[in-house]
């Protein structure tokens, strides 16, 4: 048996901004990138990233330490009472949410935090979105500062202050050293630098 051909072909009538193909459909007109203006300082979310590293390569999403990737970042987050579990994770290339509770909200349970509900979801769904995929984390950009801070005093550190560590910050509001002050007050403070409460650093 063969195929007959239609007696008439087959069209549809364009739509404004749609033109017909060879055969007669309508192919989809162009899509136009969205162009959408900027409103955040590319360095703010570049140090609001390297914040949310740490989350997971020391603080409540180090269980994803094991999808053995450099470039991830996320925020866990649980509700009074474990009624709802959460985890945000972002590389360059994709973000995605898991949010685990009930439609009529009751507790998930003792235990059930966004670290242990909703983290391994997002494990799951990444491990295999990111599969022989490189890291690819936010470039660096320009304005950013690697200093050392010091965790007592929250201001930059002097060679050799114990247990001091590196933060990032924009060019223009990074602390002041304890030599730059001296023995004068904090600016903005009438306490002497050693009584002034600690920096804050954002």
């Amino acid at each position: 048996a063969g195929l007959a051909a239609p007696e008439q072909p087959i069209s549809t009538a364009a739509l404004p901004g749609e033109a017909p193909s060879a055969f007669g459909q309508v192919a989809p007109a162009p899509q136009v990138p969205a162009i959408a203006e900027q409103i955040i300082d590319g360095r703010t979310t570049y140090i609001l990233t390297s914040m949310l590293q740490d989350v997971i390569k020391r603080g409540t999403g180090r269980r994803a330490l094991a999808l053995g990737r450099t470039d991830l970042a996320g925020k866990t987050g649980t509700t009074n009472e474990s009624k709802d579990a959460w985890f945000s994770g972002y590389n360059a290339d994709y973000v995605t949410t898991v949010w685990v509770g009930f439609d009529q909200p009751e507790t998930l349970g003792r235990r059930e935090y966004g670290g242990t509900a909703a983290l391994p979801i997002w494990m799951s769904f990444m491990g295999a979105a990111l599969k022989d995929k490189p890291a690819h984390a936010p470039a660096e950009p320009e304005g950013i500062l690697s200093l050392r801070v010091d965790p007592v005093s929250g201001r930059a550190a002097s060679p050799g202050t114990p247990n001091a560590y590196f933060e990032l910050f924009k060019a223009e509001d990074s602390p002041p050293s304890v030599d730059e002050l001296g023995n004068g007050s904090v600016p903005g403070s009438p306490l002497p630098a050693d009584e002034a409460a600690p920096m804050d650093l954002f």
